[in-house]
């Protein structure tokens, strides 16, 4: 190696050795001195004294490039901690400016869900203001978001119930406000229990009723509240339960029947009590004397031959559906009446006799559904039979011909004209002092229970009662689910008879999209129009119920 070149890599390596003892500090390297004394070295280690320095400058360099890079990373790092804590310092606020979204939103909410001022807030039951026009529902079930809207409204409902049960009904889930008074009518629509506030502190009502037939009975609730129920809601809800049971007891419950008191019953033929046609009407009731029996009622009335009797039973109690047979003085079974006009719905018995005879008549009266013992104080009804007499009407003799003599003969013989003579005129018997003898049979029979004789009636062509709720809606959001607003206004519906063609309702849809038809007697299928969707269902359902969706459609990305 030659003198310049050699001076020029001491002077190199000095000044990297000057910088090297500060970055030796900063990457942690010690250097140990040497203790003993080390000679100059010859020229050949010299030179290779040298190649090892400038590998240890290269070293070096490798040792400072990965130091910056190092000192590069902790900047990044540096920098993003500070970029951190400046979010950190930031987030607050942004909570701040979400929440005050989300308030915005809620009542947005509020305001689109709580119209305000005289908008209309119906429900899909409507309309169902009357008895006729009653809702019909499934007990067990739960109605909500039902509206008492605009003020006076008055919601009727009406289910089926099983006879033998018991049913608690109540309102429920009541906005603020709102204070109803609900009303339970059997199936005649008499009303037979109501409540206002059930429970102390509270609005709702609640009723418990029993059922001794099958058929709907009927609800009606209304709002006592004062205020405008314009957005306030309630529910319905009705319960099947376990009817109360007769107290385990040997003392007889009371009974106002006058044939069974005093240690008296009319509970057979032999014991029937006396009853006297044209008088006043008494009330008996079905408690029996042993509690272990059922009560039937046997009555005994004198009739007299060519009367007419008619005997009724009136005045039901709430739970009573009386049955009458008549028997005539040999105890024989002459006819009988369940119901006087089932077709109306009048469920009282009578029955009509022309008397054959003179002499007693019997009369039998039971309950249809026999009751139980603790309810049977409740079963009471009246009795009451008329007679009336009707004159007959005199037929006149008729006068005989003449015949012509013979030609030349001493003349005819012509007959005497008879004279025609009245029918005398009918007295009335006295009537007789009671009590009167039975008159027995030639032998005894077997008490006979109560079963209704066949009544003869003209046959007609079989009925059915058809209740039909139809509701028309545009599924907006696709949920296919009526929503109270998204009921279809002043459509249209007809109903025809499907046999004949014959219209049997019409109607069009209220607010909600909702009309309801019944309950109507048809007499086979029944045909149900839309015009206005160009639909058309036969219905042999007795009490279906139909909702037609109508699907949004996306309207052309171009209109022509």
């Amino acid at each position: 190696m030659n003198q310049p070149l050699r001076r020029r890599l001491l002077r190199l390596l000095i000044g990297l050795l000057a910088f090297a003892v500060p970055l030796a500090a900063l990457i942690s390297v010690q250097v140990t001195p040497s203790a003993a004394y080390v000679p100059p070295p010859s020229p050949q280690s010299q030179e290779n004294r040298n190649l090892s320095q400038i590998n240890t400058i290269s070293e070096t360099e490798t040792a400072i490039a990965a130091t910056q890079t190092v000192i590069a990373a902790t900047q990044t790092a540096a920098a993003s901690a500070t970029a951190v804590a400046q979010t950190l310092t930031a987030f607050p606020a942004t909570q701040t400016a979400v929440a005050g979204t989300q308030t915005a939103i809620a009542a947005t909410q509020t305001a689109a869900a709580r119209p305000t001022g005289t908008a209309q807030f119906g429900d899909i039951y409507e309309p169902n203001n009357t008895l006729q026009t009653a809702y019909t529902i499934a007990a067990g079930a739960v109605t909500s978001q039902i509206t008492l809207w605009p003020i006076g409204d008055l919601d009727y409902f009406r289910f089926y119930a099983k006879a033998g049960s018991a049913y608690q009904i109540f309102t429920r889930d009541l906005t603020s406000d709102l204070d109803t008074i609900l009303r339970a009518y059997n199936t005649q629509g008499s009303e037979i229990a109501n409540n206002d506030d059930y429970r102390f502190g509270f609005r709702d009502s609640q009723v418990t009723i029993q059922t001794p037939i099958d058929g709907y009975y009927f609800l009606r609730v209304e709002n006592k509240a004062p205020t405008d129920p314009i957005n306030k809601t309630y529910g319905l809800e009705i319960r099947e339960v376990q009817p109360p049971t007769a107290t385990p007891t040997r003392t007889p419950i009371p009974s106002t029947d006058p044939c069974d008191t005093g240690g008296n019953n009319n509970f057979s033929f032999d014991t029937a009590c006396l009853l006297i046609a044209d008088a006043a009407a008494d009330t008996y009731d079905f408690v029996p004397v042993n509690r272990d029996n059922q009560d039937n009622d046997y009555f005994r009335m004198w009739v007299r031959q060519g009367f007419f009797y008619t005997c009724l039973t009136d005045d039901l109690g709430p739970f009573n559906d009386t049955n009458m047979i008549i028997y005539d003085q040999n105890r024989q079974g002459l006819a009988g009446n369940n119901d006087r006009d089932p077709a109306a719905g009048d469920i009282r018995s009578e029955l009509t006799y022309y008397a054959t005879y003179t002499g007693w008549l019997f009369i039998l009266i039971g309950p249809v559904y026999p009751p139980e013992y603790n309810l049977a104080g409740q079963y009471t009804y009246t009795l009451a039979c008329t007679s009336a007499f009707v004159t007959p009407t005199l037929q006149p003799t008729s006068t005989p011909t003449l015949r012509p003599t013979a030609a030349g003969g001493g003349g005819g013989f012509v007959p005497p004209v008879p004279t025609l003579t009245p029918a005398p005129t009918l007295t009335p018997a006295a009537p007789p002092t009671f009590p009167l003898p039975v008159t027995e049979p030639p032998t005894p029979r077997p008490i006979i229970g109560i079963t209704p004789l066949p009544t003869s009636t003209t046959a007609a062509p079989p009925q059915q009662t058809l209740s039909v709720n139809v509701t028309i809606y545009y599924d907006e959001n696709l949920n296919f689910t009526p929503e109270l607003t998204e009921g279809i206004m002043d459509v249209a519906v007809a109903l025809y008879d499907n046999g004949t063609g014959q219209l049997l309702a019409l109607g069009s849809t209220n607010e909600a999209g909702s009309i309801h038809f019944g309950p109507l007697a048809v007499a086979g299928a029944v045909r149900l129009e839309v015009p206005f969707l160009g639909y058309t269902q036969v219905i042999v359902s007795s009490e279906p119920n139909i909702q037609l969706r109508v699907a949004p459609t996306n309207l052309p990305g171009l209109i022509p």
